[in-house]
């Protein structure tokens, strides 16, 4: 074979294959199809013969699946709460089932407001799973919130107690004891328990009134038992007691003199009240 006969067929081949290429570059598998399928939006987006098949095959899979349609913003209640229902909602609020496990530790939820929680999961259109983490979340609310108060409570009374301590010094306990005595004799457990629940049972101003009280029954000759009592000063008490002291001529004059027959009981009273007016030293 001649070399310009090789020439040619090569040519001839080349130009065979690019005219093959050029065919199956601008066909589009559509134009075989009716023209009322090949411009139906639903095959826009399929490039070729694979995809329609994988697309076909896709949806029979899908088929008798179990579908659930959304609907749309002026769909008829009777829609609505079908749609629920195949979410898992149940026919009325009363029929969600509550969770007794995993729950916090002593928090009792009652019974009205577990209708209230299944009225709201109801309406929101929530199934009974949904509707238990809903009152999980809730009663973890309550104990958060009673943790806080707790909390709360316990730092209040602490800082009462450190106030009062620092006010009465060494009659802190006797005043304690008489204001509880007062709270006894007046209230008893019905006038606590209402003070615990007002959080005012360690509220400072609440706590010195009733141990004022305490102390004018106990000073009281009658309800006293017939005779009087001392008690302990607070170290403001004592100070005001000093001075006067510090006025009274006869008991200076008792202090001061060694031979005085009233001065041990002098040395002794203002040492005793030295000792309440100034507990830090």
């Amino acid at each position: 074979m001649s070399e310009e006969s090789t020439t040619a067929e090569a040519t001839e081949t080349s130009e065979s294959t690019e005219s093959t290429v050029s065919t199956t570059e601008t066909t589009d598998w559509r134009d075989s199809l009716p023209d009322d399928l090949k411009a139906d939006p639903s095959l826009a987006s399929i490039k070729d013969v694979q995809g329609l098949a994988k697309g076909y095959v896709h949806a029979q899979k899908l088929v008798g699946a179990d579908k659930v349609v959304i609907p749309g913003r002026d769909a008829p209640q009777e829609e609505i709460d079908a749609f629920y229902a195949k979410l898992g909602r149940p026919e009325s609020a009363d029929k969600y089932e509550w969770p007794t496990e995993n729950l916090p530790e002593g928090v009792e939820i009652a019974d009205a407001d577990k209708g209230k929680i299944g009225e709201i999961a109801h309406d929101l259109g929530l199934s009974k799973t949904q509707a238990a983490k809903l009152y999980r979340a809730y009663a973890q609310q309550i104990a958060d919130g009673q943790a806080s108060i707790s909390s709360t409570i316990e730092q209040q009374r602490t800082e009462a107690e450190q106030s009062l301590r620092k006010e009465w010094g060494k009659a802190f306990d006797q005043n304690i004891a008489l204001a509880q005595s007062a709270v006894k004799e007046f209230g008893g457990d019905e006038l606590l328990q209402a003070l615990d629940g007002a959080g005012l049972s360690n509220h400072p101003a609440v706590v010195k009134a009733m141990a004022k009280i305490g102390r004018a029954i106990s000073e009281d000759e009658v309800i006293g038992g017939g005779k009087k009592q001392s008690f302990d000063k607070s170290p403001a008490e004592a100070q005001a007691e000093l001075a006067n002291l510090g006025m009274d001529a006869e008991f200076t004059k008792a202090l001061t003199q060694d031979n005085h027959p009233g001065h041990a009981a002098a040395v002794k009273r203002r040492q005793a009240l030295y000792e309440q007016a100034y507990p830090e030293n």
